[in-house]
């Protein structure tokens, strides 16, 4: 639904690499349900060829992960113009 979303706002922002993140990880501490769905989602980016970080605004889990990840992917992508 997402990616239809910006192929209809613009189809270079959806040609544009993307990183999933979940938020809400601590949600699945314990909680065999949301952990079911929270695998589920990876296996569907892993499927799909896409990276994924689950991180904890609360608590902050996973953030210096994903801006690690995210500053490295800048570091090797050409500059691109904003999309219209």
């Amino acid at each position: 639904v997402i990616d239809a979303e910006l192929a209809a706002y613009s189809p270079a922002l959806a040609e544009r690499p993307q990183i999933v993140v979940v938020n809400k990880i601590e949600l699945a501490d314990g909680d065999a349900t949301v952990a079911e769905t929270l695998e589920r989602v990876r296996a569907h980016c892993a499927a799909a060829g896409r990276p994924w970080h689950g991180i904890s605004a609360v608590t902050g889990r996973g953030l210096a992960e994903l801006m690690r990840d995210v500053a490295d992917r800048l570091q090797v992508l050409p500059w691109a113009p904003a999309a219209r």
